[in-house]
């Protein structure tokens, strides 16, 4: 069944090296408010339904596995809804909209992706501060409500399926001493939806690592890295790449010596990669006790040699668990 147009976000912008299918969901208006407790309007069946559902499915990093995989070009399809707390960024520009970025569900609240993927459209006096560094601000990046959103439950961006949730953003928070003119400075931004997520089988918060996870505790671990980007055969639907992680001293051979502690590199496995329209997704690992933990943010690549051979680059979210913490208030492990 063909999906009508009015139910797709819009063509993807080729300009800015997006993928080019259109994103499908319900139509791009913003929702109206929750009844919060308190509120004075009544509760439909519905909403307590979902209230009910959204309490029962609060484990985070239970992935949805599938009976199997189908192979592709360059990583392999995904299941449907096989990491619930995978997510798309939607920038809406020139009466257009375009998919920016990729980005992962920490909570009901809370979304976190990569700040290069928010930092151009934020204020100009957030940005004047943020090149400041002055640490007793606090960087609420103000961004116009219809500039910037999400797409929560998402599998094939081609088609409305029903599981999809739309939510615009109360705030975006880019990390304090991001640079833009620095591919390795702090490159991670924490993002507040303005109404909570229901969580249900579909779409379910990640695992953050516990404290514990030093430096070297992750290298010639395998994770996966997950994304809409280019350098997929998808056609649209979303995929997964296995990856191994290195040494910072080995990715420091095609980046340079300035990448950090901050970062770590993952390499291929069998011929796999990531690509730009990935930055911002999520990369994960299993624990001992079976849950993903979200490790990594796609950050950077070789520029314009996607696909090379050469490691991806992330944001070593070991590194921000104090800042994540202070920001959203969520419980990490020791």
């Amino acid at each position: 069944m063909v999906t009508p147009a009015e139910n797709c976000i819009g063509q993807v912008g080729e300009a800015a090296g997006w993928a080019r299918s259109p994103i499908c969901h319900k139509p791009n208006k913003e929702p109206k408010d929750f009844n919060l407790p308190g509120s004075k309007t009544k509760y439909s069946m519905t909403s307590m339904l979902d209230n009910i559902l959204s309490t029962m499915m609060t484990t985070c990093g239970v992935a949805n596995h599938p009976k199997r995989s189908k192979r592709i070009a360059g990583g392999h399809n995904t299941s449907p809804h096989q990491y619930p707390w995978t997510a798309v960024l939607i920038i809406s520009k020139n009466s257009r909209n375009y998919l920016r970025c990729g980005a992962t569900i920490l909570s009901k609240l809370w979304i976190v992706t990569s700040g290069r993927c928010v930092y151009e459209y934020v204020s100009e006096n957030v940005k004047n501060l943020l090149s400041l560094q002055n640490l007793l601000m606090t960087y609420a990046a103000l961004v116009q409500i219809t500039d910037l959103s999400v797409l929560v439950g998402e599998y094939d961006i081609r088609k409305y399926d029903g599981t999809e949730l739309h939510r615009f953003f109360y705030s975006v928070q880019i990390h304090p001493n991001f640079n833009s003119n620095n591919a390795f400075t702090h490159d991670i931004a924490l993002l507040k939806v303005k109404k909570p997520l229901v969580f249900d089988q579909n779409i379910s918060p990640v695992c953050l690592p516990p404290k514990s996870w030093h430096y070297d505790a992750l290298i010639n671990v395998e994770g996966v890295a997950t994304g809409w980007g280019s350098n997929s055969k998808g056609n649209g639907i979303e995929q997964q790449v296995f990856m191994q992680v290195i040494s910072n001293e080995r990715c420091r051979v095609p980046y340079g010596s300035g990448l950090t502690s901050a970062y770590f590199c993952a390499g291929r496995i069998k011929g796999e990669d990531i690509c730009n329209q990935d930055f911002g997704g999520q990369f994960s690992v299993t624990s001992k006790d079976g849950l993903y933990r979200l490790v990594g943010i796609s950050a950077f690549n070789e520029k314009n040699n996607c696909g090379n051979g050469h490691p991806a680059g992330f944001t070593r979210i070991t590194e921000y668990l104090k800042w994540i913490q202070q920001i959203t208030r969520l419980a990490i492990d020791k």
